[in-house]
């Protein structure tokens, strides 16, 4: 039998730091504050980001804009090349005319395409605003208790700044370092008995 002396920790302990650089706008737990999972913890500054989706917006509709303009003109020069065609079987206009029709058909199927880029590029663009939108806000990973805070209100952080230590301490673990001379005497699945001081 052996008496060891260790220490009782949660099996559980995250540090939390935000997913996007920015000033901490408000911690809504403190030390000692009980959360679920899932429950709103921290919120940084967003003003900046929701500006930056409000103009990404507004490009979607510009570009929207342009893409309808060049379908237009799209189908407008494929009706022209269609009748410049009739007309030239019909020996009305010249060769040259049917080519210059072309030609125009071409440069205006070129422009939508370009279009159609700007526009799934703006998309894009407001997708990933979005995403950093959404990091601003900082949701509990676990249910837990808050063990320790880093920082206040009004801090700037960067990714790898720690704003809270958070445990969970419905499950404890044991920790406990066991002399060289008797390790042997201890096999894998072999009870212990967990007596903890301030309880006792």
């Amino acid at each position: 039998r052996l008496m060891l002396t260790g220490a009782l920790k949660p099996k559980e302990q995250i540090d939390i730091t935000p997913k996007v650089s920015g000033r901490l706008e408000r911690l809504l737990v403190d030390v000692g504050d009980t959360f679920q999972k899932g429950d709103l913890i921290a919120e940084l500054e967003d003003d900046e980001l929701q500006q930056q989706v409000s103009r990404a917006k507004a490009s979607i509709s510009v570009t929207q804009a342009s893409l309808s303009q060049r379908e237009a003109e799209k189908q407008n020069a494929q009706v022209e090349l269609d009748r410049a065609q009739t007309l030239r079987k019909e020996g009305l206009i010249s060769a040259q005319d049917v080519s210059a029709r072309q030609t125009q058909l071409q440069v205006v199927q070129a422009q939508a395409e370009l279009a159609r880029a700007q526009k799934a590029q703006a998309e894009a663009e407001l997708r990933e605003l979005t995403i950093r939108l959404e990091a601003t806000k900082i949701f509990a990973p676990i249910n837990g208790q808050v063990a320790q805070r880093f920082v206040d209100a009004g801090t700037v952080l960067t990714t790898n700044t720690p704003i809270l230590r958070i445990v969970n301490i419905s499950i404890l673990v044991t920790e406990a370092s066991v002399p060289e001379r008797d390790v042997a005497k201890i096999r894998l699945g072999d009870e212990a008995i967990v007596t903890v001081d301030a309880m006792g």
